[in-house]
């Protein structure tokens, strides 16, 4: 049986850079395809990874990022009154220099407060995001655990999602599956100043609009709140480590599964 390991966080979070690392740990043995389209890979060691991944990213240039940046959060639907201290809070987590409140929002010049961030490679956009539906991602995760010891997948979608995983989790377990829910535990304010860093690195010097980023990191919480109250396998990551840690739950779990292979060969 396979142990499923959902990898979550906010957009900025470092989600695709640790799988990417992952994949590089342990190497590709294979790209698998349906059609011309890229829908995971399989790793040595009969790890499976859900989604599309570059596998030569980017680095970030952090000649790129002013010390000062613009940033607001606004909304074209308005805001509501629960979203509006949520933002409230994250002003004062970003220490905005200037703030300037206006009928949709707030906002107001920003030091990146995290610049080593730049360090980091730039893997893009991809994961289970790639993927148009979540009935697509569900039933490519059951056809990967019945091939691999591990399944790895995130998504930004996927990320904010509860009742349908609480429900899939459920499932995979009465076929002998174990669910991971791994989450990168990083504040809001680095998750902007990634988000920020990642855009001037291809050249976008508009204003930031850090408004879907709170609302994201939010329900990224609320998530994480709830999958601990139901007792399910919860594992909170660190940003600046997720990417070992990750390694480490991986090999852990092949471990686990080679040490049952040999006691039902016993038995």
């Amino acid at each position: 049986m396979a142990t499923i390991i959902n990898l979550r966080g906010t957009s900025g979070s470092g989600k695709s850079y640790v799988v990417w690392h992952l994949m590089n740990e342990f190497g590709v043995k294979s790209v698998i395809k349906k059609g011309d389209k890229v829908v995971g890979y399989r790793l040595n060691q009969d790890i499976m990874i859900v989604g599309r991944y570059a596998l030569n990213p980017k680095t970030y240039d952090p000649a790129t990022v002013d010390d000062n940046v613009e940033i607001c959060f606004e909304s074209k639907r308005g805001i509501s009154g629960d979203t509006k201290l949520r933002i409230e809070h994250a002003v004062k987590a970003l220490r905005l220099k200037s703030v300037r409140w206006t009928d949709r929002g707030v906002s107001g010049s920003y030091i990146v407060s995290d610049p080593k961030l730049s360090a980091r490679k730039y893997v893009g956009c991809g994961g289970t995001d790639q993927i148009k539906s979540q009935i697509e991602i569900t039933d490519r995760i059951e056809k990967f655990a019945k091939k691999g010891k591990v399944v790895v997948f995130e998504g930004l979608l996927v990320s904010g999602l509860y009742s349908r995983y609480k429900e899939f989790a459920g499932k995979l377990a009465k076929k002998g599956h174990h669910f991971i829910w791994a989450f990168i535990d990083i504040p809001i304010e680095r998750c902007i100043d990634r988000a920020i860093i990642r855009r001037k690195s291809t050249g976008n010097n508009k204003m930031f609009n850090g408004y879907n980023t709170i609302q994201k990191h939010y329900a990224v919480g609320l998530v994480q709140q709830h999958a601990l109250g139901d007792c399910f396998d919860v594992r909170l990551l660190n940003p600046d480590r997720a990417h070992k840690q990750l390694v480490n739950i991986v090999n852990k779990c092949l471990a686990e599964s080679a040490f049952n292979l040999n006691q039902a060969e016993v038995a």
